[in-house]
């Protein structure tokens, strides 16, 4: 019994010591309040700026999700942005992207990490922010990531837009239809109309295109590792939000990755998961949820790029 304590306490020790919560105030930015950091014990490995979902607080990702605090257990730092957007951000728009460049650029200043690898990620609509972001950070030739990853992100706002139309029209779950609702409203103020009278700036604010022929549009992914999770789950899927796989971010994954294996880019995975979509914080079932990545295998992939 005295050794099981011993150890336990160890233990607990340990993990107390691998990492340091601190928060950081901006006082000189419009649009950023603060961001949350996850410090680990030693000088960090890399460093990771993590995207928080639509809507969310750094500090209900840390309620989500374990992988601020493996990361930071494995020698990572992980920062986790709030901006402070009224309606809440969708992260690709030009005012939130030069808020997050700035984040880039201030952090690495300030933390001294200008030789320290840079990775990106985020959830959602946060997975879709970092990507666009990586893209900017390549054409500004700021600190370039040397790995992304997204989980569950939409990619293509065209076929986004078309999937939350159909929800409005056809779907008889409340849930669904309400998000809808608001979605398409949103979508037509960001993207300045539907994807039928303003294609362009929809393709041009996708991380992916679909419909578009021109394969450039991948050309500077090529050479970045790229993970991107998604769960199917469309049985859960047509019972409890009447969606299809039009619906569904899936799609959007699939495709990208598929397109970028095609044009070269062997680095690029894409993870299907199973059973693992979970909403801790409302103890309920959802594919569309932060658990679809396993902390401790995206932290070694991670890593992997820091060598």
């Amino acid at each position: 019994m005295k050794i099981k304590l011993l150890i336990a306490f160890l233990f607990l020790t340990w993990t107390g010591l691998a990492q340091k919560r601190q928060t950081y105030q901006y006082s000189d930015e419009v649009l950023v309040k603060y961001q949350l950091e996850i410090h680990p014990a030693q000088t960090p490995k890399g460093w990771v700026l993590l995207l928080p979902g639509f809507g969310e607080t750094p500090e209900s990702v840390l309620k989500e999700s374990d992988i601020p605090v493996v990361a930071a257990q494995n020698g990572l730092l992980v920062i986790i942005p709030f901006l402070n957007a009224s309606p809440p951000s969708f992260y690709i728009d030009e005012l939130s992207q030069k808020a997050l460049e700035s984040i880039v650029n201030k952090t690495s200043e300030r933390l001294k990490l200008h030789k320290t690898p840079f990775f990106l990620g985020g959830f959602s609509l946060g997975g879709s922010g970092a990507i666009r972001l990586a893209k900017r950070l390549v054409e500004h030739n700021s600190p370039i990531p040397k790995a992304i990853f997204g989980i569950d992100p939409p990619l293509d706002f065209a076929r986004f837009y078309q999937s939350i139309e159909r929800t409005i029209w056809l779907s008889q779950s409340a849930i669904a239809s309400e998000e809808a609702k608001y979605l398409v409203e949103r979508l037509k103020t960001e993207f300045e109309g539907t994807p039928e009278n303003n294609p362009q700036k929809y393709q041009d604010l996708s991380c992916f295109s679909y419909q578009s022929k021109d394969l450039n549009q991948l050309d500077w992914l090529k050479k970045i590792p790229l993970r991107l999770y998604t769960e199917i789950a469309i049985e859960w899927q047509m019972q409890e939000r009447n969606r299809d796989l039009y619906d569904i971010n899936a799609i959007d994954c699939v495709a990208m990755i598929n397109t970028l294996k095609i044009l070269g880019a062997t680095q690029s995975e894409l993870i299907v998961t199973k059973d693992q979509g979970w909403r801790r914080q409302q103890k309920m079932r959802n594919p569309h949820s932060w658990s679809i990545c396993e902390p401790r295998a995206l932290v070694k992939w991670l890593l992997k790029w820091t060598l």
